[in-house]
């Protein structure tokens, strides 16, 4: 326990190094925003629930009063936040040397005197106790902050629990549902009268979005005609915001780190006091479960992209991913996708020029694993639970074809755009690696399970596991345009939790009906909310980067079910915003804005695309008979006729030099 006299010199020590900046596009879509402002205080004053004897004053200001063990006040913040809790403790309603339980909850169905497990080894944390400074703001110690809940339970503890530290919490012998009735007699059998505890301004110091000042201050924005994609849309960018966490609170499991410390560990034990990483912020796997380093970026990074733009937290995790090769098979495909994928939303040339020896010797890893018999990649995966990952196996295949074809695209940029000396030895490497991957497509296409994916639309998952038909690895292969032409993917029924891999595989058999539906049935999942982001950027408003920060571009919005959707994201180059709205006489009409500098085609209208090769306003109706008409916008008016619509097949340019865009 510490207490403070000013809780904004806190938030000032955690966040000074980084400079405030303002949204970048301003309208009433930032109220979808769930993010605390700059102050980063976020205050939790509603009593949602009580137990025992609890004095509730109608006087906003005035504390809470818990009189006697077994009482207990649960408050409710306006949403999930991850940080460090505060309260003040008043004086005057205070025992001398009094403590307090303290438990938090993500859901309301779950508050009481047990907080939520973060641990896959207990039901539940252990409970945090902790000694009262009266007439203070006291504040939890900064080893326990907590990564994600929106329910905090203060109680009087009972004698059999500690002052301080961690336990399960002694359950009271009568526990008395809320009620009027209740407040008013107040007394629970066999327990102390002369405990209390006065409680006011609860609130929390909000220490995740921790690579910026102000987490409001999106770069990025989503709004449509379904308020539920919107808010869809805002909680996934919210979740990562949430995952994006100062590298001095990590949390690897505690029952591993007791191990290696020789330490006594109880079931529940937490902690969230871990440096995980040298750089100041990174991205986790989990708010509260698994905080540490995230090496699936694939979601997360243009998730984080398309809305905050937080490209300092994304190039930090990237390092440290670099830092911890070695890794297995699939560690190390990740970290080349994540690499990738920074390096087209930044267009930070001088680390990649940086990186890029460590990023050769991954890939040379990589091709050495490639069987010369076969043309396949076997994949040594640490996981040995399940041994199917194991091998020659089509998720491998997927993975490694993407990573291949991304390399490709790397070697690319660097040689054009970073002005390194030696480009010429790049572009031999884009060279060798294009003849690689054209090899495996032969070796691929001529296997197998090719031939049984073209006849049941099915890969197996290897030929050691013939019989086995892996949604994952197969959800992979559409995804790396593996899958063979004409046949008909078995994906849309998968039970798996969906990802932006799964959703972008929907969209490439043309299943966007199936994809939204799966996002309005599971809408607030923390699994599918950040993936959604992405989704819904790039496969509704279809704004696609094609090279690093948006050079050149892809633009293929699909209305869908919806009537309209808007959005847009600002990266180093600029602005892109594309709005696409369905009138009420049945014509639609499409709004794109794009930075000078840049190119890029805009596919629409039945398969008609138009090649954009300078910036500015353009505007395109397209009428029931499905006619297009429209151009650029010069001073409000649109010069119809400016361009020529062209088949999809004749207009679309290969997006990126041999790369698939997510």
């Amino acid at each position: 326990m510490r207490r403070e006299s000013c809780i904004w010199w806190v938030t000032a020590t955690f966040f000074s190094f980084v400079t405030a900046k303002e949204v970048s596009f301003p309208g009433l879509w930032t109220r979808n925003i769930q993010a605390p402002d700059s102050s980063r205080i976020v205050r939790c004053s509603k009593a949602a629930y009580t137990e025992g004897y609890v004095e509730i004053s109608e006087q906003l200001e005035a504390p809470i009063v818990l009189r006697e063990q077994g009482a207990l006040v649960t408050f409710e913040c306006p949403q999930v936040v991850g940080g460090r809790l505060f309260f003040k403790v008043d004086e005057e309603y205070t025992s001398a040397e009094q403590n307090v339980g303290i438990a938090f909850s993500r859901l309301p169905t779950t508050v009481g005197r047990k907080t939520d497990a973060s641990t896959s080894h207990a039901d539940h944390d252990l409970t945090q106790f902790m000694p009262l400074e009266r007439g203070n703001y006291n504040y939890l110690d900064e080893d326990h902050i907590r990564g994600a809940f929106q329910y905090v339970t203060l109680f009087v503890p009972a004698p059999e629990d500690p002052k301080d530290g961690q336990a399960v919490p002694t359950e009271p012998e009568i526990l008395l549902q809320d009620s009027s009735d209740q407040k008013r007699m107040g007394r629970l059998h066999g327990i102390r009268e002369q405990e209390s505890i006065g409680i006011s301004d609860v609130g929390v110091v909000f220490t995740a979005a921790a690579g910026m000042k102000d987490p409001r201050a999106y770069k990025g924005f989503f709004n449509s005609s379904d308020e539920g994609l919107n808010s869809i849309w805002y909680s996934g960018a919210y979740d990562l915001q949430l995952r994006s966490i100062p590298s001095d609170q990590g949390g690897p499991p505690v029952d591993l780190v007791c191990v290696n410390s020789n330490q006594t560990c109880a079931p529940g034990q937490w902690q969230n006091n871990f440096t995980i990483s040298n750089s100041s912020s990174v991205i986790v796997d989990g708010a509260n479960q698994n905080r540490i380093v995230s090496s699936n970026l694939l979601t997360a990074i243009p998730g984080i992209a398309y809305s905050t733009y937080d490209m300092p937290n994304i190039k930090n995790t990237v390092e440290t991913l670099l830092s911890l090769y070695p890794c297995d098979t699939y560690c190390r495909l990740e970290t080349v996708l994540a690499t990738y994928q920074y390096i087209l939303f930044s267009a930070d040339f001088a680390f990649l020029d940086e990186i890029w020896p460590q990023y050769i010797d991954i890939l040379f890893h990589l091709l050495g694993r490639v069987n010369p018999q076969t043309g396949f990649l076997s994949a040594v995966a640490s996981n040995k639970t399940n041994p199917e990952h194991t091998g020659e196996t089509v998720l491998a295949q997927g993975m490694f074809s993407k990573a291949l074809s991304s390399s490709i695209s790397l070697a690319t940029w660097l040689a054009e755009y970073s002005g390194a000396p030696n480009s010429g030895t790049t572009m031999s490497l884009a060279a060798k690696w294009r003849k690689s991957l054209a090899s495996f497509r032969t070796s691929f296409e001529a296997s197998s399970m090719y031939a049984h994916a073209k006849a049941h639309g099915q890969f197996p998952n290897s030929a050691s596991y013939s019989t086995l038909f892996p949604e994952r690895g197969n959800i992979w292969a559409v995804y790396a345009n593996l899958f063979p032409s004409g046949a008909v993917p078995c994906i849309s029924n998968s039970t798996l939790t969906p990802d932006l891999v799964f959703l972008a595989a929907l969209a490439a058999t043309d299943a966007i009906p199936e994809a939204l539906s799966l996002m309005r049935r599971k809408p607030f999942s923390s699994a599918i909310a950040p993936a959604a982001t992405s989704f819904l950027s790039t496969h509704i408003l279809g704004l696609q980067l094609v090279e690093p920060a948006g050079r050149r571009w892809r633009i293929e919005p699909r209305l869908g079910d919806l009537r309209s959707v808007m959005g847009g994201l600002e990266t180093t180059l600029g602005k892109f915003i594309v709005s696409l709205k369905r009138t009420d006489e049945g014509d639609e009409v499409l709004e794109v804005v794009v930075p000078q500098g840049t190119q890029g085609f805009v596919i629409w209208g039945g398969g008609a695309g138009v090649h954009i090769r300078e910036g500015g306003k353009w505007r395109w109706t397209k009428g029931q008979s499905g006619g297009i008409v429209g151009g650029k916008v010069v001073d409000g008016k649109e010069a119809v006729g400016q361009k020529e619509w062209r088949k999809k097949k004749e207009a679309e340019e290969r997006k990126g030099r041999g790369h698939d865009e997510l």
